[in-house]
């Protein structure tokens, strides 16, 4: 993998992020922290989030 960018939207907010990767990727998971609004998610909520890395593409709630 060379290239991931995410995006997620939800009722509290949304954010995204673009990675280009130099050497092989032996991370399988991927964290994004940040400042936020301080809204709290409740577990009955969704999030909807689009995925694309090098030619593939998922998304999923």
């Amino acid at each position: 993998m060379k290239q991931l960018d995410y995006e997620y939207n939800g009722p509290t907010g949304g954010g995204s992020l673009s990675e280009t990767f130099n050497e092989p990727v032996s991370v399988k998971e991927f964290t994004s922290r940040g400042g936020g609004s301080g809204a709290i998610m409740r577990k009955d909520m969704v999030v909807h989030v689009e995925v694309k890395w090098d030619d593939n593409e998922e998304s999923f709630d």
